[in-house]
Protein backbone atom coordinates (compact mmCIF):
# COMPACT_ATOMS: atom_id res chain seq x y z
CA UNK A 1 0.00 0.00 0.00
CA UNK A 2 1.78 3.51 -0.71
CA UNK A 3 0.21 6.56 0.57
CA UNK A 4 0.56 10.02 -0.48
CA UNK A 5 2.72 12.48 1.17
CA UNK A 6 0.64 13.85 3.43
CA UNK A 7 -0.83 11.06 4.41
CA UNK A 8 2.62 9.31 4.73
CA UNK A 9 4.17 12.69 7.18
CA UNK A 10 0.79 12.19 9.32
CA UNK A 11 1.50 8.44 10.51
CA UNK A 12 4.91 8.76 10.17
CA UNK A 13 4.28 11.80 13.03
CA UNK A 14 1.65 9.22 14.89
CA UNK A 15 4.27 6.73 14.89
CA UNK A 16 6.82 8.96 16.87
CA UNK A 17 4.28 9.37 19.23
CA UNK A 18 3.83 5.91 19.70
CA UNK A 19 7.63 5.48 19.97
CA UNK A 20 7.75 7.84 22.74
CA UNK A 21 5.45 6.02 25.05
CA UNK A 22 6.53 2.20 23.80
CA UNK A 23 10.26 2.56 22.76
CA UNK A 24 11.31 0.98 26.10
CA UNK A 25 9.21 -2.43 25.25
CA UNK A 26 11.48 -3.10 22.40
CA UNK A 27 15.06 -4.08 21.47
CA UNK A 28 17.22 -2.37 19.44
CA UNK A 29 16.57 -4.92 16.80
CA UNK A 30 13.23 -4.02 16.54
CA UNK A 31 13.43 -0.45 17.00
CA UNK A 32 15.98 -0.92 13.83
CA UNK A 33 13.33 -2.85 12.20
CA UNK A 34 10.44 0.06 12.56
CA UNK A 35 12.84 2.66 11.38
CA UNK A 36 13.88 0.52 8.04
CA UNK A 37 10.36 -0.50 7.22
CA UNK A 38 7.63 1.64 8.51
CA UNK A 39 5.40 1.84 5.46
CA UNK A 40 8.58 0.95 2.92
CA UNK A 41 6.90 1.39 -0.51
CA UNK A 42 8.83 -1.90 -1.34
CA UNK A 43 7.46 -4.30 0.97
CA UNK A 44 3.71 -4.88 1.03
CA UNK A 45 2.49 -4.21 4.65
CA UNK A 46 0.87 -7.49 4.58
CA UNK A 47 4.50 -9.32 4.59
CA UNK A 48 5.14 -7.01 7.76
CA UNK A 49 6.96 -8.63 10.51
CA UNK A 50 5.20 -9.08 14.23
CA UNK A 51 6.84 -5.61 15.38
CA UNK A 52 5.00 -3.81 12.48
CA UNK A 53 1.69 -5.53 12.58
CA UNK A 54 1.88 -4.31 16.03
CA UNK A 55 2.13 -0.99 14.99
CA UNK A 56 0.27 -0.83 12.33
CA UNK A 57 -2.92 -2.21 13.55
CA UNK A 58 -2.18 0.36 16.72
CA UNK A 59 -2.26 3.39 14.12
CA UNK A 60 -5.09 1.75 12.50
CA UNK A 61 -2.88 1.20 9.24
CA UNK A 62 -4.96 -1.86 8.31
CA UNK A 63 -8.29 -0.46 8.64
CA UNK A 64 -7.93 1.22 5.29
CA UNK A 65 -6.75 -1.76 3.84
CA UNK A 66 -9.41 -3.27 1.35
CA UNK A 67 -9.26 -6.79 2.86
CA UNK A 68 -8.49 -6.61 6.82
CA UNK A 69 -7.36 -9.31 7.74
CA UNK A 70 -6.06 -8.77 11.31
CA UNK A 71 -9.05 -7.58 13.28
CA UNK A 72 -8.24 -10.89 15.32
CA UNK A 73 -6.78 -11.24 18.62
CA UNK A 74 -3.50 -13.56 18.00
CA UNK A 75 -0.97 -14.71 20.01
CA UNK A 76 1.98 -16.64 19.00
CA UNK A 77 3.19 -18.81 22.30
CA UNK A 78 0.85 -16.42 25.00
CA UNK A 79 2.01 -18.77 27.63
CA UNK A 80 -0.46 -17.21 31.06
CA UNK A 81 -2.66 -15.00 28.35
CA UNK A 82 -4.22 -17.43 26.42
CA UNK A 83 -7.14 -17.81 28.77
CA UNK A 84 -7.63 -14.16 28.99
CA UNK A 85 -6.95 -13.66 24.88
CA UNK A 86 -10.16 -16.42 25.20
CA UNK A 87 -11.75 -14.25 27.18
CA UNK A 88 -11.24 -11.06 25.34
CA UNK A 89 -12.24 -12.39 22.19
CA UNK A 90 -15.53 -13.48 23.19
CA UNK A 91 -16.23 -10.28 25.06
CA UNK A 92 -15.45 -8.18 22.46
CA UNK A 93 -16.49 -10.59 19.02
CA UNK A 94 -12.85 -10.83 17.53
CA UNK A 95 -11.91 -14.23 15.78
CA UNK A 96 -8.67 -15.49 18.01
CA UNK A 97 -5.80 -17.21 16.40
CA UNK A 98 -3.73 -19.04 19.14
CA UNK A 99 -0.13 -20.86 18.10
CA UNK A 100 0.03 -22.64 21.69
CA UNK A 101 3.18 -22.99 23.49
CA UNK A 102 4.37 -25.80 25.59
CA UNK A 103 4.25 -24.17 28.91
CA UNK A 104 1.11 -24.93 29.82
CA UNK A 105 -0.64 -24.95 33.02
CA UNK A 106 -3.97 -24.05 34.14
CA UNK A 107 -5.11 -21.54 37.00
CA UNK A 108 -5.13 -24.52 39.47
CA UNK A 109 -1.83 -25.80 38.14
CA UNK A 110 -3.08 -29.18 37.38
CA UNK A 111 -2.33 -30.02 33.37
CA UNK A 112 0.42 -31.63 32.90
CA UNK A 113 0.62 -32.56 28.91
CA UNK A 114 -0.17 -30.97 25.71
CA UNK A 115 -2.88 -32.71 25.06
CA UNK A 116 -4.89 -32.43 28.39
CA UNK A 117 -4.23 -28.67 27.70
CA UNK A 118 -5.19 -28.45 24.44
CA UNK A 119 -8.47 -29.55 25.62
CA UNK A 120 -8.64 -27.40 28.65
CA UNK A 121 -8.24 -24.56 25.81
CA UNK A 122 -11.04 -26.16 23.83
CA UNK A 123 -13.41 -26.60 26.34
CA UNK A 124 -12.50 -22.75 27.44
CA UNK A 125 -13.33 -21.77 23.85
CA UNK A 126 -16.70 -23.37 23.72
CA UNK A 127 -18.04 -21.98 27.54
CA UNK A 128 -17.07 -18.60 25.83
CA UNK A 129 -18.91 -19.44 22.44
CA UNK A 130 -16.64 -18.24 20.22
CA UNK A 131 -14.73 -20.52 17.72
Amino acid sequence: MVFDIKKRETLRKRLEGYLNEYREFYSEYALDEIEENFLNPYRPIRDSSDVLNQIYAYLGIFDVEKDNAYDMLYGLYPCDATLDMIELASDYDKDLCILACDCYETLDGELDDMNEWIKYIKESIMSCNIG
